[in-house]
């Protein structure tokens, strides 16, 4: 069963160390989606790398991986282009999107994510 999760606190800091805490750069089964250094943001190029990763069933794991920890800056295309993939992702998906706070993505992305409050979190490696 596919999971697609919406991390979110004020402290963006503590959804992205959450998301990242058990990411490891060299798995083929992990996708991280960040902008590219001379852009403002994550356009709908970044998405088609998404769904072109999520074409093929894991190598080594259950699930592949995509890790989003800056999702308030995917601009509106990207995010329509998104909504496609959440609406019917792949059993073997697991998206991890994070926000400052629901209201920075779109309501019909928001509305497809379990939603994860993680202002409460005390005792997580690594973040602090």
């Amino acid at each position: 069963m596919s999971n697609v999760s919406l991390y979110y606190c004020n402290n963006h800091k503590i959804v992205e160390n959450y998301i990242l805490k058990d990411y490891d750069s060299k798995s083929v089964d992990t996708l991280l989606v960040q902008k590219d250094e001379d852009k403002s943001s994550i356009g709908i190029d970044k998405i088609r790398e998404v769904i072109n990763f999520l074409q093929q069933r894991p190598y080594n794991n259950k699930f592949k991986y995509i890790l989003i920890p800056k999702a308030f800056l995917l601009t509106t295309e990207a995010q329509n282009s998104l909504l496609k993939t959440l609406e019917e992702p792949p059993e073997y998906a697991d998206i991890r999107l994070g926000v400052k706070a629901p209201k920075d993505l779109l309501e019909t992305i928001v509305s497809r994510c379990k939603k994860i409050n993680l202002t409460d979190i005390q005792n997580i490696d690594g973040v602090g």
